[in-house]
């Protein structure tokens, strides 16, 4: 019985594969402070990452590990007034309230960003993510 629960949570060997992934992202030509980068595989789930006040990040996908899926990933990247580490929350309802997107909308979803990347198994540079003001 332990063997086959710890085939079901871990998988048989064919997980996919995931290579580290960092990057930068700039707005308005300075780093963007804070906020958060998904990169979504053609299936499966999303690598997520926080970004520094620096503009960095690092992303990890949840339950597999650190890194992103090999192969093409679309990219969303959000930033709202509640995620600026420095600002108060905002309660309404008992939820905070996301405030409005110091970014162009557009960034907000995986089919209007027009933002892609290759990930590949030897992936070794720092991805930079140039975001135009224009809507």
């Amino acid at each position: 019985v332990g063997v086959v629960l710890l085939l079901f949570l871990f998988g048989c060997g064919g997980g996919r594969e995931l290579a580290p992934v960092t990057g930068k992202v700039i707005y308005k030509g300075e780093p963007l402070r804070f906020g958060s980068v998904m990169l979504q595989p053609t299936s499966g789930q999303p690598a997520t990452a926080i970004i520094q006040p620096d503009g960095t990040f690092r992303v990890e996908t949840f339950g597999e590990g650190v890194g992103a899926v090999v192969g093409r990933n679309k990219v969303r990247i959000v930033c709202y007034e509640a995620q600026d580490p420095n600002r108060a929350p905002t309660l309404m309802g008992g939820e905070t309230a996301f405030g409005r997107s110091l970014i162009p909308r557009r960034y907000t979803s995986f089919d209007t960003s027009k933002l892609e990347v290759e990930i590949k198994p030897d992936h070794s540079e720092p991805l930079l993510l140039e975001l135009s003001s224009d809507q």
